[in-house]
């Protein structure tokens, strides 16, 4: 999203956040609206701190149904710990942008 434009999305897929594996730091979760449980496309997160409250607590709703874990980073921590520390500047769209553009330009899927 490096020009800040919405991109097409896929399908929403169902949110498997009852799969037991926690937001610790290094893993990689699917972002989803807060509101609707399985509203999960293509965008996901990295989790850079243990973040018990994106964990599953219950089913009961969508603010307690957690976030799906389903990676984590094996190599690389310190340059997600380099783009977590990049200047940031509100602009009228969005707040707490990096001040100059940041694009990751390769991944590796490990099994």
């Amino acid at each position: 999203m490096k020009n800040l434009s919405e991109k097409p999305t896929h399908i929403a897929i169902r949110n498997e956040a009852d799969n037991r594996l926690k937001n610790v730091r290094g893993t990689i979760a699917m972002a989803r609206r807060p509101d609707v449980i399985d509203s999960s496309t293509d965008q996901f997160f990295f989790n850079l701190a243990d973040n018990p409250n994106l964990d599953q607590t219950s089913r009961n709703s969508a603010r307690e149904f957690g976030y799906c874990v389903f990676g984590k980073v094996t190599e690389g921590m310190d340059v997600l710990d380099k783009i977590a520390a990049a200047p940031v500047a509100d602009t009228s769209k969005f707040a707490s942008m990096p001040a100059q553009p940041i694009v990751i330009t390769s991944v590796t899927r490990v099994r």
